[in-house]
């Protein structure tokens, strides 16, 4: 680390003394002694970076494969040392250390809260001495044996913590404070049609699935198909149609008309989950394109036409008509809720706030307007317009998929892929909110 030279060297004896003294301990943890408060060292805050998924801290972790260990070297930019190597993985603007590194970060309270691209760190009394390492993954259940990228002697490692031999008393679980969860853009599809209510899937096939009420219970069926995206159902002038994105990157639906399904691809390029609505007598799917802006996909009677609506979108959108205006919502660049609506023939974007890792899904609860996404701890949100107002509300729960919402006579269900993969809603009657586990396992 740099500037550590001088300090390192006076300390060698001490070190070498203690590995000869206590031959059992080995890394960092067997240099030093460990303050009475199990405190960490820093000297001076630095600069946090940009936003960062958990998935790309990972991915940039592994650009330094066998990078050899040097306190005095440099590889793109970042020291090649321990916290240079974290540094490098969270994207910050310059090598921090382990005595400043948990000025970027937050301290968890339990090594069963980690999540990949979380830092476990050890530092001790002496100024910039320790070790520091990422947390990739939990090797089996959470709590036990997990993976780390590290840099270290002779060069970097990506192995287990019980390879390592470090002591879970000196290391301190650390999260970047500017980390944030993977955008999940498959989700669920649910709509009331023919007076049953029915929601549409991503089955563990990737096949087209429908999870249907018959009133007493709930039914699957398998509806064929291959499909890389969660579905948006829509029911347009008595025919119910189901969207989503096909294995080869186009718009697809499967239409239901006189007791038969058929598949038709519509074409384009969609990221994602799309959004399908009827609104101005017009057939209109939206979905968040190749380029990351929004496109329309609209039926002319004819053909089906596009457009490109701009903006920079992080997952797939969904759209709801309010009174006589069109609103289209999605997740933008800046990981908070944004609204494109139609307002005398004219579009504009709006940014609604908070932090949501999902697509969102939009439905009017009455005169209310609400929209359902999975935020930053994994819950299930919403975001309500009433009064002239949005207001954020926790639902609780832990859902792995983007949310779905639909009106059920006066009931107001939202559909959802629970953390066991099986489908899950959480629904509102009578001013409760209630979730039930429907079983199956979607993807």
């Amino acid at each position: 680390m740099n500037g550590e030279t001088n300090v390192k060297r006076r300390l060698l004896l001490i070190t070498t003394a203690a590995a000869i003294i206590l031959p059992w301990l080995s890394g960092p943890a067997a240099a030093t002694e460990v303050p009475p408060d199990n405190s960490l060292y820093s000297l001076q805050a630095i600069e946090a970076g940009p936003a960062i998924t958990r998935s790309e801290v990972l991915a940039r972790a592994r650009t330094w494969d066998a990078v050899p260990y040097s306190q005095e070297a440099y590889h793109n930019g970042y020291r090649t040392d321990c916290s240079g190597y974290v540094s490098m993985a969270w994207k910050l603007p310059s090598s921090g250390n382990t005595g400043n590194l948990d000025t970027v970060a937050t301290r968890l309270s339990s090594y069963d809260d980690l999540r990949p691209g979380d830092m476990l760190m050890f530092h001790t009394d002496v100024p910039w001495d320790g070790h520091a390492v990422l947390f990739a993954g939990w090797v089996g259940a959470a709590g036990g044996n997990f993976y780390i990228h590290e840099q270290t002697r002779p060069h970097t490692l990506h192995r287990t913590w019980a390879d390592a031999g470090y002591s879970r008393s000196l290391y301190k679980p650390y999260r970047y404070k500017n980390i944030v969860d993977d955008v999940t853009n498959s989700g669920v599809g649910a709509v009331v049609y023919d007076n049953m209510l029915r929601t549409f899937a991503r089955g563990a096939d990737g096949a087209l699935w429908q999870y249907y009420w018959d009133g007493t219970s709930w039914r699957t069926q398998d509806l064929g198909g291959g499909i890389s995206s969660g579905p948006s159902a829509v029911v347009d002038g008595g025919v119910l149609r189901v969207f989503a994105r096909g294995t080869d990157g186009a718009l697809w639906q499967n239409y239901l008309s006189g007791g038969t399904w058929t598949w038709q691809k519509i074409g384009g390029a969609i990221v994602g989950q799309p959004a399908a609505v009827v609104y101005d007598g017009m057939l209109r799917v939206f979905g968040r394109g190749t380029d990351n802006a929004l496109w329309q996909y609209y039926w002319t009677g004819t053909e089906w036409k596009t457009q490109d609506l701009g903006g920079g979108l992080t997952s797939g959108p969904s759209a709801v008509v309010q009174g006589g205006g069109l609103r289209v919502f999605a997740r933008g660049k800046d990981g908070s809720l944004w609204q494109n609506y139609l307002s005398g023939g004219s579009w504009t974007w709006q940014d609604l706030g908070g932090g949501i890792t999902s697509a969102p899904s939009a439905v009017m609860h009455g005169s209310t307007l609400r929209i359902f996404a999975r935020g930053n701890d994994g819950a299930l949100w919403q975001n309500y317009y009433s009064a002239g107002a949005w207001t954020w509300q926790d639902l609780g729960g832990t859902i792995t998929s983007a949310p779905s919402a639909v009106m059920h006579g006066t009931v107001l269900r939202v559909f959802a892929r629970g953390k066991d993969s099986a489908l899950w809603q959480n629904f509102y009657a009578n001013g409760t909110w209630t979730w039930q586990d429907l079983g199956g396992t979607i993807t």
